[in-house]
């Protein structure tokens, strides 16, 4: 396997796929990364994924997969290179920023018959495993509604650690909005959103927080899924000024209310009955399902063709907001 881009979420893909013993080879194209990349024995680098991909192709080299964990701006040029030589594909979310290149990696990768997955590792949170099999138990009933809040400080103080080519929709929310199908199982029927940029736009003091991070992407987002007589409610902010993620999950015979932040996270259910988790090894977990042979014919990671219905419903989400309507959606 190959790895290409070795910024932060890169170089925790790198740990778990070197300590799966998998990793081949890694490329990034600044060069300072280098030595990082030197104490794993036997990976490679290179600077582009086009001279990853022309040695491996030269030199008859075994490359089963490779993993984009670039800025999501970037996914869509370097997964069409890679799919080109037939190359098994899993994207860090999102898979694009713009619908028309997702669908157009999903066709790709059905012309060159390989598989494309996405990075949604919210799915094996030790938490929301939990909650799924809680909802698909049928222990409280039907589930009904959900309601995610994922919130940071990252536009407090001017060394945020944020990313700055996409806003908080496609950074945090796309990961709530996977969740919610997940959970439910089907699909929305309508979009409900508002985005803004600079929610808060004074911090104490009378500092202004476009002086702080100025950019045109979206820093707060509340989005509202309309399925057949169920909901999902998730608000995202940037802006918040506190850290927390939480998901309320109502049934038609009872509740679960949740944190997911570690190492406090916890379920606590109506009938009184608390989970606690103190250890989260979400990626790892992920990656270990991605190179493992699917069980019973069933693979837990996003693939392609869900993780384009996410970007679907994401560019309802800027439609509606725009057009200040919920938007219908045909999936």
């Amino acid at each position: 396997m190959a790895v290409v881009g070795a910024g932060r979420q890169g170089m925790k893909i790198i740990e778990c796929l070197h300590e799966l013993g998998v990793l081949k080879a890694v490329c990034d194209t600044n060069m300072n990364l280098k030595h990082k990349i030197q104490k794993y024995s036997g990976v490679e680098y290179y600077c582009s994924h086009k001279d990853l991909l022309s040695n491996y192709q030269t030199n008859r080299k075994p490359l089963d997969l490779c993993i984009i964990a670039t800025p999501a701006s970037t996914h869509y040029n370097i997964a069409v290179d890679i799919l080109e030589q037939k190359i098994h594909l899993f994207i860090e979310k999102p898979l694009s920023c713009l619908l028309a290149h997702t669908i157009n990696i999903i066709d790709k990768s059905e012309q060159q018959d390989v598989t494309v997955t996405c990075g949604y590792s919210e799915r094996f949170h030790p938490a929301i495993e939990k909650l799924k099999q809680i909802v698909d138990s049928k222990k409280f009933g039907e589930l009904m509604n959900l309601r995610f809040v994922r919130n940071s400080d990252n536009l407090v103080g001017s060394n945020t650690k944020r990313i700055n080519d996409v806003g908080i929709v496609f950074d945090t929310s796309v990961h709530d909005i996977d969740l919610a199908l997940y959970l439910f199982g089907v699909y929305p029927t309508f979009v409900w959103a508002r985005t803004t940029t600079n929610y808060n736009n004074t911090l104490p003091g009378g500092l202004s927080l476009s002086s702080i991070t100025p950019s045109q992407n979206e820093d707060h987002a509340e989005i509202v899924l309309g399925f057949d007589r169920k909901s999902a409610r998730i608000t995202s902010s940037w802006a918040a000024g506190k850290k927390e993620r939480k998901i309320e999950a109502t049934f038609s015979n009872g509740f679960i209310e949740g944190t997911l932040l570690s190492p406090n996270s916890k379920l606590t259910c109506s009938d009184k009955r608390e989970f606690n988790f103190p250890v989260n090894h979400a990626l790892k977990d992920e990656l270990k399902d991605l190179i493992s042979p699917p069980s019973e014919g069933f693979m837990k990671v996003c693939i392609g063709k869900d993780a384009m219905l996410v970007g679907q419903i994401v560019d309802a989400v800027f439609r509606s907001s725009r057009e200040q309507r919920a938007f219908p959606l045909s999936l």
